[in-house]
């Protein structure tokens, strides 16, 4: 079942209606229309506004996804790698609580999360967390499924990694 989806009583599957999106959704979301953070928006704000869509739209609506995904890569620009930890475990959390650890959407989180482990300095987490995911899409996707691919770079460069550690 994809997101989004929901099974009715008869046993098939059918789409969820999205909440129109609201004038004061419209607004909000088009404050994250930015490849970088505003300098005039303050974090609190930035914060708000998501919580604003949250509310007003839903959890997994495609704005709602859209403003917590710009929030990331605002994040991980100004170089705030520990909250970009933090917001990726607990989306990570949620989605396995919501959909399962097995929909391709929560696998892609989840190496996401590897990557952000690796750059806040965790590698035995990012390496646990990547070889997890790695098992897991084989498992779903396909050995030969491009987010499979993906994941298995990521374990030749821990390999590359663990090679020149101990050649040094």
């Amino acid at each position: 079942m994809a997101m989004g989806d929901h099974e009715s009583g008869q046993g098939t599957v059918e789409k969820q209606r999205r909440p129109r999106r609201t004038p004061g959704a419209w607004r909000v979301k088009r404050r994250f229309r930015h490849a970088k953070r505003p300098k005039s928006r303050n974090w609190p704000d930035v914060f708000e506004d998501v919580a604003y869509l949250t509310r007003e739209l839903g959890r997994w609506h495609p704005d709602t996804l859209a403003a917590r995904s710009r929030v990331l890569v605002w994040l991980t620009g100004e170089d705030r790698q520990a909250d970009v930890l933090r917001l990726s475990e607990a989306e990570v959390a949620e989605r396995t609580a919501e959909f399962g650890a097995d929909v391709p959407e929560t696998l892609r989180m989840r190496r996401s999360l590897a990557w952000h482990r690796r750059r806040v300095g965790d590698l035995d987490g990012a390496v646990t967390e990547a070889r997890a995911v790695l098992g897991n899409s084989e498992r779903v996707l396909g050995s030969d499924h491009a987010d499979t691919h993906k994941m298995k770079s990521l374990q030749e460069w821990r390999k590359r990694l663990v090679a020149k550690a101990a050649s040094t």
